[in-house]
C-alpha cells in the first residue's frame, strides 16, 4: 500500500507552533487516527508510529503523528512543558487532522498514545467523546508516580533551581504541580486496548492490570517478554529484530480492531 506523507505546520490552542506528519492512504479514507508520542521522543516514536501509519493505511486509515510542545520540531523550551499544555496540543492536532479529511462524519476515529503520551491521549479521547477506540502502549496514568520513578530527586532539584532532570529533559515546576491532580481516567470511559510488556521496568504493568480490571471498556494485551514500548529489554535503539517482532505483532492486533 502506497502512502502519501507530508509535513504540516499548525498551532495549538494557545498559539504555539507545532509540526507533524500527515499520512494518507492511496485508497479511499475510511478512518482517521492521531498518534501521541512519549516524553523524550518525537512524532516517530523511534519508528513505531511510522510503522503503524504505514500498516493502517492498508485499511484506509489516514494518520497524523506530531511533535508536541518541547519536542522534535515544535516550539517551547523543555522547562515550560505542562500536562495541560500537551493536552491542548493533542486536541489541536485532532482538529487539524479532521480539517484535512473530507466528510469525516462517516469515518471511524482512533487515538494512539505511547508511554507518557498514553494517559494524555486517553484524556483527549475522553474529552472528545467521538473516539471509537484508543490504543495505548505502556501508558502512564499516574504522572506523579512516573516523575518519582524517573526523577526521584525532583524535589531536591527544585529547591536549588527552577527545573529538575527527567532522563535527558530539564522539566519545570508547572508539570509537577499538575501531576498531583491530573487524572486521565476521571472523564467519560473510552473503548481502549492497552499493550504492555511484562518486562517493562519504566512503567509497571501492574497499574495497567488494575485499570483493565476496574474498567470493562479497557482491554489489556500483555506482551510476554517485552520491555517498555515493545522493545527487548535493554534494546533502547530498537536494533534487535525481536523488538520489531513485538512491534509488528502489535500493529497487526491494532489493525484487527479497526473494524
Amino acid at each position: 500500500m502506497k502512502v502519501r506523507s507530508e509535513s504540516i505546520k499548525f498551532t495549538s490552542r494557545d498559539a504555539l507552533k507545532l509540526q507533524g506528519t500527515l499520512s494518507l492512504p492511496s485508497r479511499a479514507v475510511t478512518g482517521i487516527m492521531l498518534m501521541v508520542h512519549g516524553i523524550t521522543s518525537d512524532r516517530s516514536e523511534w519508528g513505531i508510529f511510522d510503522l503503524i501509519a504505514k500498516e493502517v493505511a492498508a485499511d484506509g486509515i489516514a494518520t497524523l503523528r506530531f511533535d508536541y510542545r518541547g519536542h522534535g520540531k515544535s516550539d517551547l523550551s523543555q522547562d515550560k512543558i505542562s500536562l495541560f499544555g500537551i493536552l491542548s496540543d493533542v486536541m489541536s492536532a485532532w482538529d487539524e487532522l479532521e480539517r484535512h479529511i473530507e466528510n469525516q462524519g462517516d469515518k471511524r476515529r482512533f487515538m494512539v498514545g505511547s508511554s507518557f503520551g498514553g494517559g494524555l491521549a486517553y484524556a483527549a479521547a475522553s474529552r472528545l467523546g467521538t473516539i471509537d477506540r484508543a490504543f495505548l502502549i505502556a501508558p502512564v496514568f499516574d504522572y506523579l508516580t512516573d516523575i518519582n520513578n524517573c526523577a526521584p530527586k525532583w524535589a531536591a532539584d527544585l529547591k536549588r533551581k527552577d527545573h529538575f532532570q527527567y532522563n535527558d529533559l530539564a522539566l519545570g515546576r508547572a508539570l509537577v504541580n499538575e501531576a498531583f491532580y491530573f487524572d486521565p481516567l476521571s472523564g467519560r470511559p473510552v473503548a481502549t486496548t492497552i499493550f504492555h510488556g511484562t518486562k517493562d521496568s519504566d512503567v509497571s504493568i501492574k497499574l495497567s492490570r488494575e485499570i483493565a480490571q476496574e474498567n470493562p471498556a479497557i482491554e489489556l494485551i500483555e506482551v510476554k517478554g517485552a520491555g517498555h514500548v515493545m522493545n527487548v529489554p535493554g534494546d533502547y535503539d530498537l536494533d534487535d529484530d525481536k523488538s520489531w517482532g513485538f512491534i509488528s505483532r502489535m500493529a497487526k492486533q491494532i489493525r484487527e480492531r479497526l473494524i
